[in-house]
């Protein structure tokens, strides 16, 4: 039952919400989180001396909201969930953990699209060097085959995108050769979305403290925090009017509302705008999720009574 009504509100809350990147296609960002468990859930196996629960996610970009989830033991292996999680037509983002050559090849005979980091040690058979846009901040852009011919090789030439960020180096391998070599970097960039996600979620709505023992009464709970999640989303897309900055980011000046990147992860948040911000005569309050921040305009709201007020201190 729970299920069904996070599925329904997430189709809802996706036909509402702005649709952002709309060059990039629809961006799902897959990775998993441990949730701490007890000796006696024997169903989440993880260690002798302990036990964990993996929830396996995928996260919508385009939306920024959740979009399916996988619940198993803390020894479940992450790759074989990707299939599950992204549907046909769909564009997985993935961390270097989920580098699978042979999977790479199986994804694209199903239809399904990647961006994923790779292993720097990863060999690589250069076929043709793609031509980089003057300026661009990517080092590297070919065809290339991943891997050797003795172990695990791709069947089918991918695609692989070099840059620098922070000082470290980052492989991106992909199928998407419709992309730029810039929209290849930021596509993975999003990535980081699910991660200020995860720590949110854990942090204030107080999900893993768990309340069930059993697998279905945690995934319960689960659905629980996902639709909170979903809802507080929903409810500021139907019930507020939305303005901030149309960026190129976002992808389409002409959403229903328009955003603009949150300058760090935090919860849920109000804040008046004027003299903290800079938005002199913009009367409002930002509202900050972990992947956004938006200057919402409410009609007759009360900062008295609102239930926003009683949330964690920051």
């Amino acid at each position: 039952m729970e299920l069904q009504v996070f599925s329904e509100l997430q189709k809802q809350a996706a036909d509402i919400l702005p649709t952002r990147h709309i060059g990039l296609g629809e961006l799902v960002a897959v990775d998993g989180s441990f949730i701490d468990s007890v000796l006696s859930m024997t169903w989440a196996e993880y260690q002798t001396q302990s036990n964990k629960a993996k929830l396996h996610l995928g996260f919508d970009l385009t939306h920024g909201i959740p979009k399916s989830l996988i619940l198993t033991e803390g020894n479940g292996a992450e790759r074989p969930q990707v299939s599950s999680l992204v549907q046909p037509g769909q564009t997985a983002v993935l961390d270097r953990g989920y580098q699978d050559h042979e999977r790479f090849d199986q994804w694209r005979e199903d239809g399904r699209h990647f961006i994923c980091r790779i292993k720097e040690n990863t060999h690589r058979t250069t076929l043709e060097e793609l031509p980089l846009a003057g300026g661009s901040p990517a080092s590297f852009d070919a065809k290339v085959i991943l891997g050797v011919p003795s172990g695990r090789q791709t069947k089918t030439p991918v695609r692989v995108v070099g840059f620098e960020s922070g000082g470290v180096h980052y492989l991106i391998a992909t199928d998407r050769f419709d992309l730029t070599a810039e929209q290849v970097m930021l596509a993975y960039k999003l990535r980081w979305h699910i991660e200020t996600f995860f720590g949110w979620w854990k942090k204030y709505l107080h999900v893993y403290h768990l309340f069930a023992r059993s697998k279905n009464g945690m995934l319960v709970q689960i659905l629980s925090g996902l639709i909170t999640y979903i809802c507080c989303w929903r409810s500021t897309a139907t019930k507020t009017i939305v303005s901030g900055c149309p960026s190129a980011e976002c992808g389409n000046s002409a959403t229903k509302s328009r955003t603009r990147p949150a300058s760090s992860s935090a919860p849920i948040r109000w804040d008046h705008a004027a003299k903290r911000s800079g938005n002199e005569g913009r009367s409002g309050k930002y509202m900050q999720f972990p992947n956004r921040t938006m200057l919402v305009r409410r009609t007759n709201y009360n900062p008295q009574k609102s239930w926003l007020n009683n949330r964690p201190a920051n």
